[in-house]
């Protein structure tokens, strides 16, 4: 069972980096050779696939905290967007100290792309609560309001009815208007 959660890990790996541009990395392209070489018959195969695995999280956390910023900074949340910021410098930081090449994942250059979730869950905390951190609700009623706050215009009668959703939801106002 494991072997074969293992074989299907290698298979997902192998098809996502022949497509990926991240495989022109001349660390994940070592590595790709490693595993595609090993086939699961040496230590140094499970541990290459263990580091291109690494390797694709800390870049898809680099692109959720991008996505997270820019939510956080729809909603005014300077404290979250700061944080999310803080998240994916780490990330960079764990890119470099693996030898990825930095301009892969260097300030600037967007890659929420290989974040596969909606924008809402990129967040950890509640976007519309700036004066500390509260957890996300996982309500999809509430991820819809949010969504639909964050889309241009709309009238202050539509902000008031989401804003009523809100109170009703959750048991507390959506925090302070932007």
């Amino acid at each position: 069972m494991v072997q074969k959660a293992v074989t299907s890990l290698i298979r997902t790996l192998t098809t996502l980096s022949a497509r990926d541009e991240w495989s022109s990395d001349p660390v994940v392209q070592k590595l790709q050779g490693m595993i595609q070489q090993s086939r699961l018959v040496s230590i140094d195969g499970l541990a290459a696939q263990v580091k291109l695995k690494e390797i694709y999280e800390a870049r898809e956390l680099i692109g959720k905290s991008q996505i997270a910023y820019e939510v956080y900074k729809a909603f005014g949340n300077q404290a979250q967007m700061e944080a999310a910021h803080q998240q994916a410098e780490e990330a960079r930081q764990k890119l470099k100290a693996m030898g990825v090449s930095e301009i892969q994942y260097q300030s600037g250059k967007d890659l929420s792309g290989y974040y596969k979730q909606t924008a809402i869950k990129a967040c950890d905390y509640d976007p519309t609560i700036t004066d500390r951190s509260v957890p996300l609700l996982e309500k999809e009623e509430y991820a819809l309001l949010l969504r639909m706050a964050m889309e241009p215009g709309g009238s202050e009668g539509d902000r008031a009815a989401e804003e009523d959703v809100l109170v009703h939801l959750t048991g507390r106002g959506a925090g302070p208007a932007v």
